[in-house]
């Protein structure tokens, strides 16, 4: 059980962080707008992840809690599963939060999809990927 928490606890903490690169990464990539010039803008990402989290990091960690015992108490921990439903919890928390701007850009709902099939993998990795029985970092000689 204390893998899953882990689990859910850095999908929650990566997914602003990912959600705030993913949308200046775009930013950069599609247009060049003012708020990255350069590739060294990218790293903007960092304080308006933090503050993402600071505002949003309770209302998202108890809707990856409810997906992740919705999950479970179905049997559903195949990675694509997991992956799956956090590509839909990111695109339904990026459609809430910003649904003032998608008028402007529907991209926020696809970055928002994005960052939330990662956090599923880091969900899965963690909480339900099972390392093998004699598995270990380093041989001994």
């Amino acid at each position: 059980m204390t893998r899953r928490i882990a689990g859910l606890l850095a999908a929650c903490v990566a997914a602003p962080y990912l959600m705030a690169f993913f949308t200046l990464a775009f930013e950069f990539f599609s247009d060049g707008g003012p708020v990255v010039e350069t590739p060294l803008d990218l790293f903007k990402a960092i304080p308006i992840g933090t503050l993402a989290l600071l505002l949003l990091g309770l209302p998202l960690l108890c809707a990856a809690s409810l997906l992740a015992v919705v999950l479970y108490g179905n049997g559903w921990e195949r990675p694509w599963h997991v992956v799956l439903a956090a590509c839909l919890l990111g695109l339904c928390f990026a459609g809430f939060t910003f649904s003032w701007e998608l008028k402007k850009s529907f991209a926020l709902l696809f970055q928002g999809g994005l960052a939330g099939a990662f956090c599923g993998w880091i969900y899965w990795r963690i909480a339900i990927k099972q390392t093998p029985d004699k598995g270990h970092a380093i041989d001994a000689a």
